[in-house]
């Protein structure tokens, strides 16, 4: 099978094109605007490069890390990307859904970037590893569908979105920092599912479903520090119960 280093994809050429790849490292670039690679991906590394947005269409891609260096990459099925994005190099690059159900494998954060839902319904079904922020956006749900207690790679959640969290022993966010300016969503009150240190800012929700019991700090606690800043949003579903303490401005 023959090997490409580099595939340069302009904003209306393909400079270099082939329907598969061998495995080991090829770049995409991307330099402005938007272009897709529709063929067949078989890479060990694909890394993105340059300001434009990269479209990865086809659903049998099998790279084992997609590394976003710079600018958008958009993904419409799990197969897009096959195993662990990873952002690096620049920060605010961006992992973007343009369809619904896509399940996430995993992401590694060797710098701060953003996964944009997009308005669309997304789960993310692996620990994220890594200590760079990993930014969650757009209009949509992102579904926390695995247990990350293992990993210590901080989160917010950005004004306009949406984190479900807590349904199952398999839905934890990280040991680490999560700043709410969006709506952080209890769906079931499993212990420790939100275990780091939990900022809900001004005019950001935490929400609970209705019927949950949230119990007090100790045995069962859901959370391992939450600070309600003043403005924030405490919404509670029908016959919910809110036995946590709650001092604004302080961590409890």
């Amino acid at each position: 099978m023959k090997t490409i280093q580099k595939l340069t994809l302009g904003l209306l050429t393909v400079v270099a094109t082939s329907s598969a790849f061998a495995s080991g490292t090829v770049t995409l670039d991307v330099a402005s605007g938007s272009a897709t690679a529709s063929g067949l991906v078989d890479a060990t590394l694909a890394v993105k490069t340059g300001a434009g947005t990269l479209v990865l269409s086809n659903s049998a891609n099998l790279i084992d890390v997609l590394e976003i260096q710079q600018g958008q990459v958009d993904i419409a099925a799990t197969g897009n990307f096959g195993g662990t994005a990873k952002f690096s190099t620049n920060a605010a690059n961006k992992l973007n859904m343009v369809a619904a159900d896509v399940a996430v494998p995993s992401i590694e954060m060797a710098i701060a970037g953003i996964l944009d839902c997009n308005g669309n319904a997304t789960s993310l079904a692996g620990a994220p590893t890594g200590t760079a922020l990993l930014s969650i956006d757009g209009a949509g749900v992102l579904t926390i569908a695995a247990n990350m207690t293992a990993s210590s790679t901080p989160m917010n959640i950005n004004a306009n979105a949406y984190v479900a969290v807590g349904a199952s022993g398999t839905s934890i966010l990280p040991t680490a920092a999560v700043g709410v300016d969006g709506t952080l969503n209890i769906k079931g009150a499993t212990a420790s599912c939100v275990p780091g240190n939990t900022t809900v800012a001004s005019a950001g929700i935490l929400q609970v479903d209705g019927g949950l019991t949230v119990p007090a700090s100790g045995t069962g606690d859901l959370f391992g520090t939450l600070l309600f800043q003043s403005g924030a949003v405490l919404k509670l579903g029908a016959s919910s119960v809110w036995a946590r303490a709650i001092s604004v401005g302080a961590a409890l």
